[in-house]
Formats: structure tokens, sequence, C-alpha cells
């Protein structure tokens, strides 16, 4: 009689051999392929990673599938080489990292062989990072690679509704995946070969999609949305008068404000209920999130995000509203809907623009609030020149930005996306106000329909790739695109008096005692000292600090002013002489950017030696602007006026010749 173990072992092989048939079928139907990558790992910092020497193949959207494989340090393609002097840093996310394409066809591979060897390009692009994921990284390679330029990619599909969201308040790793952070398990269930079972099985997979709804994706505020990119950096009023300002201009001027950003709001809240009402522009119907939800993980349509195609646009368009190259198309709207509220909404903004432009050319005038992106682009900036990286930041369109025709691929009717063209161009300037370069890549995508993206995606394709590639190969080595006003990487422009006035001294009670005050806007100081009663202002004479860009004004019958730049980690000295008293200045910044400065006191009568550069001089003219004393030099007092600091002539004066590879 045979034993009844035999049986039983037969049932469990046959089962066996039955589960391996069944694995290599369904792996064979897929291809070998994922829709989403499947080698993430947690990381404190950034949220999630990508595993080091990992490869898979991928595949989403109805295209074909293609292969992605990771180094040692968790980036996409080959080893990187030993740092070199022309290193040239690529960070973005899934579209840099080249989802959908193989290894070589990236942007990051073409650019490399565009440059015939002479540059390494090191493509440090992650799926579902973020702008604050691209600091991080900055902070980390800077210092190890020390690259010879650095190319910014900010994907305006996603990453401008990320600028104050984490990836670690978005995403977390699930079984090898990166999920949104709502839909990730409280816990998981142990059990021998998990992660193989859960990550790698196209027969798990499979039985998985079977139990689970796909369709749908569920709308999560992880997302973010518009109000990310509209919301502004200042709260609240605009800052107190100066000592220059009378106190009615400024209550004033703060009053305009206030109610330019409330009313902004209104436009908003007026056109979303227009639009609303033509079925193209009706949000999609979601899926409500939860917990343990796996569709991130199943869905074959899209890859890496999440938020309906249209829903996107809608956030695009939100975001664009407040931008005055909107205005026209604003009122060609408001002029079709039934009611004239929105009409009347634009025609009152217009005209607090333009009581604001009276008072002084601000920032809310020109339609471009103070905002996160400034913020966040000027903190690159200053990372990029703390290393001597030159920096570039490229604006990347959503693809139906790009063509209508794209809208096709997903089945819906094309929706007017001409008013967020305007973002990209937004991005530009900020950058260029930072002194990066700044790309808008919509009008070379455009020129590489069709074919530019996947099917039913919105990644680029290789040939998508390949033209973005071209264009930042001719952008970098022609050194297009830099005005002659550009500032160095990592500063911004010197502040406009508006700017000045609107933000409060800062406290230094050594300085206020002599009749001082000290003022801040991102890295420029401004110390005042005006006379007292019949005494003259004080002499100045700068010892240290300023980067050749510090300048100082005498009003020989009002005050002495000196306006600097100041970067983390550096210290700016002064001497200050009044009849009766020198001193020595010391000013540098804290933990947290702001100035603190120290007034010492030398012996009585001493006036103290020194000698003020020549380099560093500047004078004032009539109506309170700065005039470039070098520039002067050179083109003779009868062409001032075009000397003024910021003007073609005075930069010509100051900055060398743009490198260029």
């Amino acid at each position: 009689m045979r034993p009844p173990w035999i049986g039983l072992a037969k049932v469990v092989v046959g089962l066996g051999l039955g589960l391996v048939l069944a694995e290599l079928l369904f792996a064979y139907r897929d291809d070998g392929a994922f829709a989403h990558v499947n080698f993430y790992e947690p990381d404190a910092q950034l949220g999630v990673r990508l595993r080091p020497h990992a490869r898979m193949r991928i595949a989403f959207g109805g295209n074909p599938a293609s292969e992605i494989a990771t180094n040692a340090r968790g980036f996409r393609g080959r080893e990187w080489p030993e740092p070199q002097p022309q290193d040239l840093l690529l960070l973005g996310d899934s579209q840099v990292f080249g989802l959908g394409v193989g290894d070589q066809a990236t942007v990051g591979a073409q650019l490399e062989r565009a440059f015939a060897g002479k540059v390494h390009v090191l493509n440090a692009g992650v799926p579902t990072y973020g702008p604050r994921e691209y600091e991080v990284l900055l902070e980390r390679l800077l210092p190890e690679r020390k690259p010879d330029h650095v190319v910014v990619v900010l994907n305006l599909a996603n990453d401008l509704f990320e600028l104050e969201r984490s990836n670690r308040q978005r995403h977390a790793v699930w079984d090898g995946w990166a999920v949104r952070k709502e839909t990730a398990p409280a816990s998981t269930r142990p059990f021998p070969f998990r992660h193989w079972f859960m990550s790698q099985s196209h027969l798990v997979h499979a039985l998985r999609r079977l139990l689970h709804d796909v369709d749908t994706q569920p709308d999560l505020p992880s997302e973010g949305g518009y109000q990310a990119l509209v919301a502004s950096a200042a709260k609240g009023e605009r800052g107190q008068p100066a000592g220059d300002e009378p106190l009615h201009a400024a209550t004033e001027r703060n009053e305009l404000s206030r109610k330019l950003t409330a009313l902004e709001g209104t436009i908003a809240r007026l056109f979303i209920a227009g639009v609303r009402s033509d079925a193209r522009y009706r949000k999609a119907v979601r899926g409500l999130g939860y917990a343990g939800d796996p569709r991130d993980i199943l869905s074959n349509e899209h890859a890496e995000e999440a938020r309906p195609i249209n829903e996107t646009a809608f956030q695009l368009v939100y975001a664009s509203l407040a931008l005055a190259d909107n205005d026209q198309l604003l009122r060609a709207l408001a002029e079709r809907t039934p009611r004239g509220e929105l009409l009347h909404a634009l025609d009152e903004r217009r005209a607090l623009r333009a009581r604001l432009a009276l008072q002084s050319d601000t920032l809310e005038a020109a339609g471009r609030s103070p905002s996160a992106l400034e913020d966040y682009l000027l903190r690159v900036a200053r990372l990029c020149d703390r290393a001597s990286a030159r920096l570039t930041v490229v604006a990347l369109p959503l693809d139906v930005q790009v063509s209508s025709t794209e809208w096709k691929k997903y089945g819906e009717s094309p929706i007017d996306l001409t008013p967020t063209h305007a973002l990209g161009r937004d991005l530009v300037l900020r950058a260029q106000a930072v002194g990066a370069r700044g790309l808008d890549a919509t009008a070379t995508l455009a020129a590489a329909e069709p074919g530019a993206f996947l099917l039913r995606d919105l990644h680029m394709s290789a040939k998508g790739h390949a033209a973005l590639a071209r264009f930042l190969h001719a952008e970098l080595t022609s050194g297009s695109n830099v005005t002659d006003a550009r500032p160095p990487l990592g500063r911004s422009l010197l502040p406009a008096r508006d700017e000045w006035l609107a933000v409060r001294t800062q406290p230094a009670p050594e300085l206020e005692a002599r009749g001082c005050e000290l003022k801040q806007v991102r890295e420029w100081l401004r110390l005042i000292c005006r006379r007292e009663q019949r005494t003259a202002p004080p002499a100045l004479v700068l010892l240290a600090g300023g980067h050749g860009d510090a300048f100082v004004e005498v009003e020989p019958y009002d005050s002495t002013r000196l306006v600097f730049p100041l970067l983390e980690g550096e210290v700016l000295h002064a001497r200050l002489s009044w009849p009766d008293l020198t001193s020595e200045l010391s000013v540098s910044l804290d933990a947290d950017g702001k100035a603190r400065s120290a007034l010492s006191a030398d012996a009585k009568g001493e006036k103290g030696k020194g000698v003020e550069p020549v380099s560093l001089l500047a004078e004032s003219d009539v109506g309170g602007g700065y005039i470039d004393a070098r520039c002067v030099r050179r083109v003779g007092f009868q062409h001032a006026a075009s000397c003024m600091l910021g003007s073609a002539s005075a930069e010509r004066a100051r900055r060398p010749a743009h490198r260029t590879w």
C-alpha cells in the first residue's frame, strides 16, 4: 500500500508546477513588465529613494515595454565617473528619469552624447520627487561632485503644486512600490518571500487587479493644488513705512495690496463658477481614497502621476489667473458669461494695479506677487552660487499644453490652455530674477510633435527626450537667453525703492542710537545713517565684504547709505566716522538668514584709515536711483542715464562675459 504522503506530495508538486506555469504565462502576457517602478526604498529625508543596482521592465498606457536600471547611487543609467570639472548635474522627477524610454533614450543620456563625451551628464531625476527633493539632492551632491552646471527641470504637471509639500508628506513605500501617503496601509502582515510575491510576481499582480477596482483614482490632498502656486509669500501688511515714506503713503499701499489679494480670490472663484457650466471643465469623478488602497500600484493606464489629465489642466488654469498676461483672456471669457461680476472684478483689479504702479513699480502691479516659487528659486540659486555652479531652470509643460491634439489619446475634449502658457513665461522671468538662466521647453516640444509624448500618458517619448536634449545643448553652448543685466548665479537683482519701503527695519539698538537703520531684502542689505540735528551724516569706509557689488551713496546734508549683498557664512566690515566717534560695523546672517549687526567703538575722535575701493563706488541721481560710477567713467557723464544700476550699459561695465562650453 502506497503511503498517503506520496499522494499529498504529488498534489503539492502539481500545485507548485501549476503556479510556476501560471506565473510564466502572466509574465509572458505582460512582456515581463509592470506599470510602476517596483524597487523603491524608504528614505527619512526624501520620503523614498530608488534601490541601487536594480533593474526591471516597465510598460503603461499601451506603450512598448522598456528597461530601466539604476547604478550604485540609485540613479538612472550608468555608473557615475569620478568628479570632473565639466560635470553637469540634471535634476527632475519621472520626466527627467525617463519613465517609458530606455536608459540610452533619456534626456540625460542624449545630452551627454550631444557633448561628444566632453561633459558628464549626471541624471539625478527620480520619480515622485519634487522641488523640495531637488533642493535636498543639491545639498548632498554639490559639495561632492562640484559640477560646473546644474539644470533643474520643473515639471508643470505637478512640481509647482509641490513647492511647499515634501515627498515625505506625499509618498510612502509599500512592498517596493511608491504610493501616495494616504493610501499606504498602517501595517503589513509579514510572511516568507513577501517582498518578491507582492512586487515581482505577475500572477499575484493579476489577482490583485481582479480583486480591486482600478478604473478610478482617489482624490487626495497630498497631490496639492493651484493654491500652493499663487499663495503669496508675504502675509498680511506689506511692511511699515520707512523713514523717507510718509505714514499715510505706507498705509494706502498696504490697503491697496490687501484689496488686490482679496480680489484675486474673487476672480478665481468667479472664473471657476463660470467654466464649471461647461462639460469640458467639469472635474473628473474620482473614488474615495483610504489606507490600504492599492490603485497606485495596480493601475496600468498611467505611470507615476495620479490626477486625471483634465483635473491637472484645471489646476494649471486656476494657477495662471493672477498673472497680468492673462487679463485679456479672462475678459473674453467674462464677456461671454451672462452675469457681469467677473468683468466688474477684472476692471477693479486693473484699477488697483494702476494705483499701485503710480506709487511704485511693485511686483503686485506687474501681476507677479511674491510667492513660494520665488523663495524656492532663490534658495536653489544660492546653493549653486556657493558651489560655483551655473544654474539653469527649465519649465517643462504638460503634453496637452504643447498640443491640443494630445487630448485625443485621453478620450477627452480639448480645453483651451492658452492662459497656462503664462506660467512657463513667469517661471523663466523669476529664474532670471535670481540670477539663473530660465528656459521654457514648450516651443521645442511643440516642434517635435506629433510623437513627443507617450500614448495615453503625459511622459515624453524618446523623440521628446531627444528634442529637449538638443534644445538644452544649443542653449548651454551658445550662451543665449542671458541678458546683459543678468546678476551672478545665486543672486537677485538690486531691490527697487518700493521693496525697501515694504520691509521693516532690522532691530539694532546700537545703530538706532546713532541715527542709523538696517533693512534686508533677500540677500541685499541697506544701511542708512541720517544727520543728527546740525551734525553731518557719518563718513563711511567699506573694509571687507560686498562681493564687489556694494556701493556707498553720500548726500552731504541728509544721509550716508551703504547697500551691499551678504550671503550665508559671510561678514561685512565697515567703518563709520562721526565728528565725535569712529566705530567699526560688522554685519552677518543668523541661522534663519536674518541680519545681525554689531557696532564697536574705537578711540574718541579717531577717524580711522581706509580707502573705499573704486570698484565699490556708486552715485545716486536726483530721483534716488543708483548710478554705477564705473559705467559713467566708461561711457561719459552725458550718457549717465544708461548707467543706472541694472541697465545694460552698467552691467556690461560690471560683469565678465558669460561662460559657455
